[in-house]
């Protein structure tokens, strides 16, 4: 055999040695892919966008709860303001006559020097020029400006002193006597019932009959007050701010709720008779609506009363600035706000049968006044 026929004759072998391995290639290939999975499971599972896997949606930042109204420290005024209401009666007699009335609610600058006359009455009119609150200690009566022809002089009237008792319910008992300029020199021994709040609020009566020695007692005097340090205007206005971010925030309803305590006196009329000092242990409840500038509240008594056979007393009255002033169902009243952040709320209140309680006979014009004085709550 020649060496050229080795050659082709190994060359030849060699392609059929290959051809083999090809094939084992091929049937290699298909055993994988045939494990990988040929199905339409497969097919499904890079052909369908749907169902590929997929980074979840970021959750939604809540939005932030805004700040609250800054509350900056403001100190209550330093000048006393207040409000006094005074009842005059009498009974017919040789300088006087049947009669009852209260004129209306004075405040701390209530005076006068010229007067006019209205229905047949002398009727001051108000100059605003006065200073009737100046000490915690004492007050100026406005019995003057109930009815002038009767009272010719205000009277300044000591609240407390040293010797006070106690009255009951927190209320302290001051009695004392001074003078009264009317047809003639009247004497005037009188009680002082009040309380205070704080050193920043005080409520109370003054009551007593002016009498002159060979003529017996002439008249009735009884005047209610609330005096004090009325909230500075910038925290009203944080009041107001507050309650309505607390809206805003869902946070309440806006309103503030105060509560304390209530006064009230009846037989004002002279001919009533015999009367006993004030009933002290009444309670008091207010909401307070300072975006709408409006106090309603309920006073309430227990025992017999006699004009006011229900035991209570409503009170709705308007905000101005630190100071409220209304009328509901016959009984006027006013009051103010008094300490930091509107932290008491005080008035008085008077029944006013007609206009100014002018009345001639015991049940006419007025029967009954009083005070109330009230601590704000926490909110709720």
């Amino acid at each position: 055999m020649s060496p050229n026929s080795h050659s082709v004759l190994t060359s030849s072998t060699t392609k059929r040695l290959k051809t083999p391995l090809k094939a084992s290639v091929v049937l290699l290939t298909t055993v994988i892919l045939a494990s990988c999975g040929s199905d339409s499971s497969w097919e499904s599972y890079y052909n369908n966008p749907s169902e590929l896997p997929t980074n979840p949606e970021p959750e939604p930042e809540p939005e932030p709860i805004p700040e609250p109204p800054v509350n900056e420290k403001h100190e209550p005024e330093t000048d006393l303001t207040g409000f006094q209401s005074n009842t005059l009666s009498s009974k017919d007699g040789t300088f006087t006559d049947d009669a009852i009335g209260y004129a209306e609610i004075r405040n701390d600058k209530s005076d006068y020097t010229e007067t006019k006359t209205v229905d047949g009455a002398v009727v001051p009119i108000d100059n605003g020029q006065g200073d009737n609150f100046t000490s915690y200690d004492k007050v100026t009566v406005r019995a003057d400006m109930t009815k002038p022809d009767s009272v010719k002089e205000k009277v300044e009237i000591n609240i407390s002193g040293d010797s006070d008792t106690d009255y009951g319910n927190g209320f302290k008992l001051h009695t004392e006597s001074t003078k009264v300029q009317g047809p003639v020199a009247l004497d005037l021994n009188y009680s002082s019932v009040y309380k205070n709040f704080d050193s920043q609020m005080q409520i109370g009566h003054i009551y007593g009959d002016p009498n002159q020695s060979f003529l017996g007692d002439l008249a009735r005097v009884s005047t209610v007050f609330v005096q004090g340090n009325a909230t500075n205007l910038e925290d009203m206005k944080y009041m107001k701010e507050l309650a309505q971010y607390n809206i805003d925030n869902n946070i309440n309803d806006g309103t503030v709720s105060y509560t304390g305590v209530a006064t009230y006196m009846e037989n004002l009329h002279l001919k009533d008779g015999t009367r006993g000092g004030p009933v002290v242990d009444g309670t008091s409840q207010f909401d307070v609506d300072f975006i709408n500038d409006s106090v309603k509240g309920e006073l309430t008594f227990e025992g017999d009363l006699k004009y006011n056979p229900t035991g209570k007393v409503a009170i709705n009255a308007d905000i101005t600035g630190n100071t409220f002033a209304g009328n509901v169902d016959g009984i006027d009243t006013a009051g103010g706000f008094y300490g930091e952040d509107a932290q008491f709320l005080g008035g008085v209140y008077q029944q006013a049968i007609e206009r100014g309680g002018k009345g001639a006979q015991p049940g006419e014009g007025t029967t009954f006044q009083g005070t109330f004085g009230a601590e704000k709550q926490p909110a709720k």
